[in-house]
């Protein structure tokens, strides 16, 4: 693509054509920006003159734990002049849904009408406000454990707009959730006052053998009446509301990863003991379906086997 093209915002250029720079998480890439045609599926047919970007520069790029575990890219779907929102705005009209699978079997995304989210009489839809000019952000107001609420304040989830220095913001590009450090010790400290209550204690050192910061090398005996503790973020319905809640209530699976006989606590802190931003990560979204309708400014979720 020619640097000229208004697509190339920001005018980036890599080797006499358009570029682009990302980082997600550790990882970065460079590359360049060209046009495709783009098929869907039969009934949607083709879309040609798409932009998309071609890595050739590639660092640090893996999904989870397996340092074997690569991935063929990333999709764009924000809301800037690249992304596929944006290109296929005519026809999606802002509206796409996703539902990750917790297995190792493939994950479909619906664009446009045919993204719909129906939930049931005992696990009916919830919908929260959410600001997708700013990657995403949600108001998550707070965390819950064990139907405590922890003593989080709120502020360290409000959007910094100048820099995204704080926030909470949804994105299944990062592997795990990432909570910003005063936030995760909170966390961890409820999740280990609970497993305490059952003489379970954490392994001391994971930092050479795990990337997680919290493991013990058993798991609740469920003969004892020993549970894992539920956890729930808990959302503000729309910005500068004061009243009215919705929970996400998590299932075990989505926050602890096991492994032989133990367990982790499957979310990470900001690093250097810093209050950054958070995010809202893929393992913890898996086994729930999500729509997001970008015009109306909503995202809408319910629990679902994937």
């Amino acid at each position: 693509m020619d640097p000229t093209d208004t697509r190339c915002s920001p005018k980036i250029v890599f080797k006499g054509s358009c570029g682009f720079e990302a980082t997600l998480g550790n990882g970065q890439t460079r590359g360049y920006v060209g046009t495709d045609t783009f098929k869907f599926n039969e009934e949607a047919g083709y879309f040609p003159n798409i932009a998309f970007g071609c890595g050739i520069q590639n660092t640090n790029f893996t999904f989870g734990t397996d340092p074997n575990n690569q991935i063929a890219g990333v999709l764009g779907l924000g809301i800037g002049p690249r992304s596929m929102i944006t290109q296929l705005d005519v026809d999606i009209k802002g509206r796409f849904t996703y539902c990750l699978r917790s297995d190792t079997n493939k994950s479909s995304i619906i664009f446009g009408d045919d993204a719909q989210i129906v939930g049931g009489d005992t696990v009916p839809t919830q919908s929260i406000a959410m600001n997708p000019d700013a990657r995403y952000h949600l108001n998550l107001a707070g965390i819950t454990v064990q139907e405590r609420r922890l003593n989080i304040k709120p502020s360290l989830f409000t959007l910094d707009d100048q820099n995204f220095r704080s926030g909470f913001f949804i994105d299944p590009s990062a592997a795990y959730t990432v909570l910003t450090y005063t936030a995760y010790l909170e966390l961890k400290s409820a999740i280990l006052e609970h497993f305490s209550n059952y003489q379970m204690e954490p392994i001391q050192d994971t930092t050479t053998t795990n990337v997680f910061d919290l493991c013990y090398s058993n798991v609740p005996d469920e003969a004892k009446g020993q549970v894992y503790p539920s956890v729930t973020f808990n959302f503000v319905k729309s910005p500068g509301s004061t009243t009215g809640e919705v929970k996400l209530l998590f299932d075990q699976r989505q926050i602890f990863a096991k492994f032989e006989n133990g367990f982790c606590l499957q979310m990470l802190s900001t690093p250097n003991s810093t209050d950054g931003p958070s995010i809202f990560g893929a393992f913890q979204q898996t086994n729930i379906q999500f729509l997001f309708d970008v015009n109306a400014r909503m995202l809408s979720f319910v629990p679902k086997e994937c």
